[in-house]
């Protein structure tokens, strides 16, 4: 009885107060929400007032040594054009040829532009903090169009350096180095030892894989074939490296269970041939040549110009 008035006595208590910090939290939620929502009714208001074309014709691939990515356009904004650059540069790691992540990189640069636009509308750039901003990204936008106008035309890269630089790098161009291996895979480790003696006492590998191993490859005897050495886990590349032809390697703790390696040969991964690497070759030798010719370049107006230099906006040109 004491146990069920208890019981009575706690339906009837009233709901327990929040404390001052569960009410702010509370508060900052629905503010954040209401912030959400206007910001959302806000960009959808431009987006309905604004003369927004987007461009059928967006090649799938892009890329910076296209020659016209600082002049194509992929949309309009106002009469104001987005480039194919931007568009390249907004992508980041995302594939180019990804029509979904395009068309979100293309809102994205369509919004950025529209803020920009109303930015300027309202008069926002000239105060003083954002009036800094925006001096800073126009000078950017300035060295970047230097170093397109006038050191990009100056480079040109040779099929003969082409092939000199390939032949001086070869090792550089080559595929990774092969392993022939047989596997034994079982799930016991005393099992995998007693296979293991049996082996180095004469059995034959290929009847107990058939026999013993939990692997696919044990209907072939565990022969895996030739495998490239970089698609190897960390654990079988380490154990082959530096084995010779026949040796047996383990076991080794594998996926729930150990293995017994049989080393099979060894071979240097072949020469990718040069027209396989050749963008990848003048792109290289093109970004030496770019490097080497801007500081010719800022070098004269150093030796030739007679003015004051500014050498925080020549670190700015080179790169640095």
């Amino acid at each position: 009885v004491a146990r069920a008035r208890a019981g009575d006595e706690d339906a009837d208590e009233e709901p327990k107060e929040m404390t001052p910090k569960e009410r702010a939290e509370i508060k900052r939620k629905l503010y954040d929400e209401k912030v959400r929502a206007r910001e959302e009714e806000f960009f959808a208001r431009l987006r309905r007032q604004a003369a927004i074309e987007i461009e059928d014709d967006i090649p799938e691939s892009l890329s910076e040594d296209m020659p016209d990515m600082h002049t194509r356009t992929v949309a309009r904004v106002n009469g104001e054009p987005v480039f194919a650059v931007e568009l390249l540069r907004e992508l980041g790691e995302s594939d180019p040829g990804d029509e979904e992540k395009r068309k979100e990189a293309i809102d994205r640069l369509i919004l950025h532009k529209l803020l920009d636009q109303e930015a300027l509308k309202r008069g926002y750039e000239r105060e003083k903090d954002i009036s800094k901003k925006i001096k800073k990204q126009r000078e950017k936008l300035l060295i970047d169009l230097f170093k397109r106008m006038v050191i990009l035309p100056m480079i040109t890269v040779e099929e003969d350096e082409e092939l000199q630089y390939y032949e001086a790098n070869r090792d550089r161009y080559r595929k990774p180095d092969s392993v022939h291996l047989g596997v034994i895979h079982v799930k016991e480790e005393d099992r995998a030892k007693t296979i293991y003696n049996d082996l180095k006492n004469g059995a034959d590998f290929s009847y107990l894989a058939e026999l013993e191993s939990i692997d696919p490859s044990g209907k072939k005897g565990g022969d895996l074939g030739w495998i490239m050495m970089d698609l190897l886990p960390d654990i079988v590349r380490y154990s082959v490296m530096g084995r010779k032809e026949g040796d047996l390697i383990g076991p080794l703790s594998f996926k729930n269970g150990y293995v017994i390696i049989q080393f099979k040969g060894y071979k240097k991964g072949d020469y990718l041939p040069f027209d396989k690497v050749k963008k990848e070759i003048n792109r290289t030798i093109g970004r030496k040549k770019f490097k080497a010719k801007l500081k010719e370049y800022i070098q004269r107006l150093r030796e030739t110009v007679p003015v004051e230099i500014n050498h925080e906006e020549i670190k700015k040109l080179e790169g640095r």
